[in-house]
């Protein structure tokens, strides 16, 4: 009947942990290379102008990016002809923007940089809006999306 009696204490196995760093460092990138790393899914389209004088400007903690161009798909909730205006992922009319904007900067309590992208098709008059909408709104900080000319 000894075979079956327990023996004295047993001792539980320690864990090897020397692979784990490797393991979490292969995690790691594994999540960083397949990361889709995209803000905002496009609900305009917009062919960028080109320009022959651009300075290159590094990306901002906090920017909002306004798009202006023609609808990929057509918006039932806006009825204004022309260009669409989407502001990040949002379909938005001119009078909404200066409230959605002031409701993004309230969420962040910091000062955005506003990044605009036009199509080049769009009327100046109505880049001209935005802009003194903005301005209106308090945001001050503007960036020109543009498509750069390669000079060879």
């Amino acid at each position: 009947m000894n075979r079956f009696r327990k023996s004295d204490k047993r001792e539980v196995p320690s864990l090897n942990t020397a692979s784990l760093p490797d393991l979490i460092f292969t995690l790691l990138f594994f999540f960083m290379i397949s990361t889709n790393l995209k803000d905002s899914t496009a609900k305009v389209r917009f062919d960028l102008p080109k320009a022959d004088a651009t300075e290159n400007v590094a990306s901002m903690p906090f920017d909002i990016t306004v798009s202006v161009g023609k609808p990929i798909v057509r918006q039932p909730a806006t009825t204004e002809t022309g260009p669409t205006l989407q502001v990040n992922d949002r379909i938005l009319t001119m009078s909404e923007l200066p409230e959605y904007l002031q409701y993004c900067k309230s969420l962040k309590n910091e000062e955005p940089i506003i990044t605009l992208k036009a199509d080049k098709y769009t009327p100046m008059g109505m880049i001209d809006d935005i802009k003194k909408t903005l301005c209106e709104a308090g945001f001050y900080k503007i960036r020109y999306v543009v498509e750069t000319i390669d000079e060879e």
